[in-house]
């Protein structure tokens, strides 16, 4: 991800890939308060599909950590998922 913008399509990517491999629904989103997913169309999209997003306190860095390495993790499976396709290098910024 090159900004916060393409957050919603990188957790999609992560969302099909996480339920595709452990083979159970995803029921929980915990993110901090930075925005990244806090767009009325993401959270309704979130509330359609039985996602519950649960958002850290301001100010608690520790649990802002948590959030940021999660959203590390889902970038860098998104990485991964376009490496092993053989998806060129110029469309990984539509993708991910």
């Amino acid at each position: 991800m090159k900004t916060k913008d393409e957050s919603r399509v990188a957790f999609v990517a992560f969302k099909a890939y996480a339920e595709h491999q452990c083979g159970s629904n995803l029921l929980v989103l915990h993110t901090d308060r930075e925005g990244s997913f806090q767009k009325a169309g993401f959270i309704g999209w979130m509330q359609s599909i039985g996602v519950i997003l649960e958002m850290t306190s301001p100010g608690c860095p520790d649990m802002n950590r948590l959030a940021k390495r999660t959203i590390q993790t889902i970038v860098r499976i998104t990485t991964t998922i376009l490496y092993t396709a053989g998806i060129p290098g110029i469309f990984w910024p539509d993708a991910a």
